[in-house]
């Protein structure tokens, strides 16, 4: 088992699956990580050119993984909360249809080395902490289409975001 910053995951994962072991991993799968000059990743660039690049990693990735014999598992924490194990349960109980799904993520930000660095974890507080709550409303999402017989694709994630700076001066 290791704990490694996202720009490893798909490089270590590849690594990991041709040596024949099936593979976890947890948030974000990847990310833009810039190129090895880059300082500033993330603050200054072309967006569409970032996601561009997320694409083709993924689209690679994706095709590594077809012809490989030993299999990605994704891990997500949340969902093992108490409160969306509760509104799994109601839901799958209930058959209810969920009106409006909302999710937050706010805190002081971790303590790890390249948390706060984009180059590193390939893109802000969105992948880096955002990622918990959506994967959450998206699995109970998943967990009432599968109760009520029906299917779901995602069109859309809107995101509202904030960035500040205190300083103590």
């Amino acid at each position: 088992m290791f704990c490694t910053p996202p720009f490893l995951h798909i490089p270590m994962a590849r690594q990991v699956l041709s040596a024949g072991k099936h593979v976890i991993l947890e948030k974000p799968l990847t990310g833009y990580f810039g190129d090895e000059k880059a300082v500033e990743v993330g603050k200054t660039g072309d967006r569409q050119k970032m996601l561009d690049e997320v694409i083709q990693q993924m689209d690679d990735f994706k095709e590594f993984l077809q012809k490989c014999d030993k299999q990605l598992f994704y891990a997500e924490n949340y969902v093992y909360a108490p409160s969306v194990v509760k509104s799994k349960e109601m839901l799958e109980k209930t058959k209810s249809k969920i009106l409006l799904l909302k999710a937050e993520e706010a805190h002081s930000g971790s303590h790890a080395f390249h948390a706060a660095n984009w180059k590193y974890t390939g893109g802000g507080a969105l992948i880096r902490q955002g990622c918990h709550p959506l994967s959450a409303v998206l699995y109970l999402k998943m967990v009432e289409n599968r109760a009520r017989g029906e299917q779901f694709k995602v069109a859309s994630v809107i995101g509202d975001m904030g960035n500040y700076h205190c300083s103590t001066a």
